[in-house]
């Protein structure tokens, strides 16, 4: 548990046990700060990604409106650095309540370190809780895929989080002229890996919807604005991107 305003400040130097006393010495802990105008978003994610003795499996849940006010403040080199420092190492997993959050922020931090991002202006509280129990249980680790018989650089999105359990994860891809492929899903879970293979016929699927290449189309999107640098000319990535967005109508971030 880590507060963050002008400095960061850690409830402990490492992981702890869950128990009874610890969790009454981190309410303590909490109590005694007040909520402040000043907000270090990149230091706190930063030091919570380089914690010297991590659980296995760890994750950051950030808890934050997405306005960084203090150190590095510009959104863009907050994810690019993030991500870059991370390399997927540790999952991080936002969630903003109230009406004036930076999304973008919240989102591409989370989309680009592997995890995901929830935005709930009312019943703060009891989201909160309901998006910890989709996180509590992780039954596969360093979940990754390896595809044959199809465009892989078509298929989106390329990293995925952690598989949890009740959860569910969707891959979208396109195809022209292939007639069958083949998938192999991995994930660690405890000392060994686990492997699932399916092997398919194309022909035989029923046919889609729309809705299908628009949520294609969106992951690619995604993908496509998580590559955006900061302080880099990215005309050209932006023009396909909004490209893109216009052909399949889709809802994106303003990127201007």
């Amino acid at each position: 548990v880590m507060d963050f305003k002008k400095a960061v400040v850690k409830f402990s130097d490492k992981s702890v046990e869950r128990n009874p006393s610890n969790i009454g010495n981190a309410s303590d802990f909490l109590k005694a700060f007040e909520v402040g105008s000043k907000t270090d978003v990149y230091d706190a994610v930063l030091k919570s990604i380089n914690l010297k003795e991590p659980m296995k499996p760890a994750y950051i849940f950030l808890l934050s409106d997405g306005q960084p006010t203090e150190g590095v403040t510009n959104p863009q080199q907050i994810i690019n650095e993030i991500a870059r420092s991370n390399k997927g190492r540790v999952p991080v997993f936002a969630f903003a309540g109230g009406s004036f959050v930076n999304e973008y922020l919240m989102d591409f931090l989370a989309f680009t370190n592997r995890g995901w991002a929830e935005i709930h202006p009312y019943q703060v509280n009891k989201r909160i809780v309901e998006m910890y129990k989709r996180l509590k249980d992780p039954v596969l680790l360093d979940l990754r895929y390896y595809v044959s018989g199809l465009n892989e650089k078509e298929i989106y999105p390329k990293l995925l989080p952690d598989f949890f359990r009740g959860s569910k994860f969707v891959l979208y891809g396109s195809y022209a002229d292939e007639k069958s492929f083949f998938l192999e899903l991995l994930g660690d879970a405890q000392s060994e890996v686990k492997k699932y293979r399916i092997n398919d016929d194309i022909s035989s699927a029923p046919k889609g919807d729309r809705e299908i290449v628009r949520n294609w189309a969106f992951r690619k999107a995604y993908h496509l604005i998580s590559l955006i640098e900061y302080n880099k000319d990215n005309k050209a990535l932006i023009d396909q991107i909004k490209a893109l967005a216009q052909k399949f109508d889709l809802e994106i971030p303003n990127l201007d």
